[in-house]
């Protein structure tokens, strides 16, 4: 079985308008979307009909998991050969927010993108 991939896409201040063309492209062919409570909904409607939608919220009210676990899950998605989405609202590639997910998944051999 081919590996999938990851892509970690940040969702922006929550204006629909301002999501890129790639980021849409991708919604729309994954096979797999994480997102968090931060992501505005109406961006979601972007995502395909036949991808599996998973909420991992860092909102500590409801279904909150570690950082670690989300990557767990992002990975063993990847390694299943599905096009996985990691949706966050905001911008995901401050260097605080990039690093433990490269380094996660370098250890794993997948390539983050």
């Amino acid at each position: 079985m081919r590996k999938g991939k990851v892509f970690l896409v940040g969702a922006g201040p929550g204006d629909v308008k301002l999501l890129t063309i790639k980021a849409k492209e991708v919604l729309s062919r994954c096979d797999t979307v994480v997102y968090d409570y931060l992501v505005n909904p109406e961006i979601l409607k972007f995502v395909g009909s036949r991808a599996k939608l998973v909420s991992f919220s860092k909102n500590r009210r409801k279904n909150h998991l570690d950082q670690s676990k989300i990557n767990d899950f992002l990975a063993k998605e990847a390694l299943n050969g599905k096009i996985v989405v990691r949706l966050k609202g905001g911008d995901p590639f401050r260097r605080t927010t990039i690093f433990p997910f490269k380094a996660s998944f370098a250890k794993k051999s997948l390539i983050l993108l």
